[in-house]
């Protein structure tokens, strides 16, 4: 019920604050504490300091890969015992160790170190490690970035795939805007022409969905464990 929210100064970040976990916050009767973080030189023990003064369960990050590794740290270091959700930051969860058992991201699609989701999506991540280590890259292969790229990539092949004539800006629109599911290749499905090829929060988006993760240990191994299916963020906020 009661929140600290930490963001980069960043236009994006600044915007999600705002945009996404303010309605949310709103509808769902939570109380919320923004803290904007100096990307140039943060201090994030301060920031833990001021989340633990100000009696927060829970600490929500947006903020990038390094940020949210020391971040966690800080946290740790602080004694804050509440959930921490670490945005869609990926990294943390080989680099720190047990530190980074509990902590929970959001994330638009299943990634390589992920536990959940189709046996579909699952052979879609091994056959796209599989290609990032024959190209030489496979220390990038777990990067959000990446995974993100290849994915969309694969999911505008099948909508060009069905373009017949010549591949326009004129085409494109019409072929995506159509009433057609377009498979996600890491994540849910979508449908640009029922959603009018807009999402109502991110104009360049066809869909909202996202899934919750935790990390857990298992096998030896810290892995993100699906904790909830993939739900849309503008049906839930309204």
């Amino acid at each position: 019920t009661k929140v600290t929210q930490s963001h980069g100064l960043n236009p994006a970040s600044q915007n999600f604050a705002v945009n996404i976990s303010g309605i949310a916050a709103a509808v769902y009767g939570m109380d919320v504490q923004y803290v904007t973080v100096n990307e140039q030189a943060p201090d994030f023990a301060a920031l833990i300091a001021t989340a633990q003064a100000n009696g927060s369960e829970a600490i929500f990050t947006v903020t990038s890969e390094h940020q949210c590794n020391a971040l966690i740290t800080a946290a740790r270091a602080g004694g804050f015992d509440g959930p921490i959700v670490a945005g869609i930051c990926t990294y943390f969860v080989s680099e720190l160790g047990a530190d980074a058992v509990g902590v929970y991201t959001v994330l638009p699609v299943a990634q390589p170190d992920t536990i959940g989701g189709s046996v579909e999506v699952q052979a879609r991540l091994t056959e796209y490690q599989t290609l990032m280590v024959d190209a030489g890259y496979e220390q990038f292969s777990g990067g959000d970035q990446g995974v993100w790229s290849f994915g969309v990539l694969q999911e505008l092949r099948s909508v060009l795939e069905r373009i017949e004539g010549d591949i326009t800006s004129e085409s494109f629109e019409e072929t995506i805007s159509q009433d057609v599911v377009i498979p996600g290749w890491f994540g849910p499905d979508m449908n640009c022409g029922v959603s009018n090829g807009l999402s109502p929060q991110f104009a360049a988006h066809c869909s909202d969905s996202v899934s919750t993760w935790v990390v857990e240990e298992v096998d030896g191994e810290n892995r993100r464990v699906q904790i909830d299916d993939f739900f849309d963020i503008s049906e839930a906020i309204g």
